[in-house]
């Protein structure tokens, strides 16, 4: 049965974490090559940064009125000798050298890696749950069902559907005071700000509504603030 719609038609498994892309992969293993490189010394770092004796973080402020001349951000820990610690990051000539050597051997730690997450993770049906094709297809739109309604369809971002948030606490809803035209607003948002100032009204008329040839918007506003507002 569908874990969304509740259908028991056209059913797939899918997958709530996907497969990691293989530049992923690739990054992980290329870090793991840099930073066994440097430190074997046999290519040096571009750079090398102060870290802290007691968290080995790397946030340190420089104290220049008071002793110990250091102080890391991350522990507040205090201290006078420098520990400098490799970045990792090579220069132009030494990074091409380093891939010219050990491009193959790269590679080769890169599909070993993904095959392994394959096999142990994604191939072992781990985090998975069951959906129907139309919900399936929905979801790699970035649409899921609505979990108040039942029925609609929505962004994954958004926790409910458009009209079961009209019908919500958590809508606001203001008639224009000229036009009546409704606007429905989230609560907290900018826009319950702009309805709750008098003085602010009429930027509903700039920034949410869409009818051609206003008469009262042509009155109000003239094409400079439109153009201002919108560029």
């Amino acid at each position: 049965m569908c874990s969304q719609c509740g259908s028991s038609e056209d059913l797939v498994i899918h997958h709530t974490v996907q497969l990691p892309s293989i530049e992923l992969h690739k990054a992980i293993i290329l870090n793991q090559f840099i930073k066994w490189a440097v430190d074997s010394g046999e290519f040096r770092s571009r750079k090398y940064r102060i870290t802290c004796p007691k968290c080995n973080g790397c946030s340190i402020s420089t104290r220049t009125t008071i002793q110990p001349k250091y102080r890391c951000i991350h522990c507040h820990h205090v201290f006078d000798e420098e520990i400098l610690t490799p970045d990792y990051h090579l220069s132009k000539e030494d990074f091409k050298r380093f891939t010219q050597k050990y491009r193959k051997q790269i590679e080769e730690k890169v599909n070993e890696r993904r095959q392994d997450f394959f096999e142990n993770e994604y191939n072992q049906f781990k985090d998975c749950i069951v959906l129907c094709k139309k919900c399936h297809l929905l979801h790699h739109k970035g649409k899921d069902l609505c979990p108040i309604c039942k029925k609609n369809f929505k962004d994954l971002k958004h926790e409910m559907c458009w009209d079961c948030f009209v019908k919500s606490d958590l809508c606001i809803t203001y008639a224009h005071h000229h036009c009546k035209k409704e606007f429905f607003f989230r609560k907290g948002s900018d826009a319950q700000y702009i309805v709750e100032k008098d003085t602010y009204k009429d930027l509903l008329c700039l920034m949410r509504c869409k009818v051609v040839n206003c008469s009262y918007r042509d009155e109000m506003f003239s094409d400079d603030d439109i153009d201002d507002e919108y560029t």
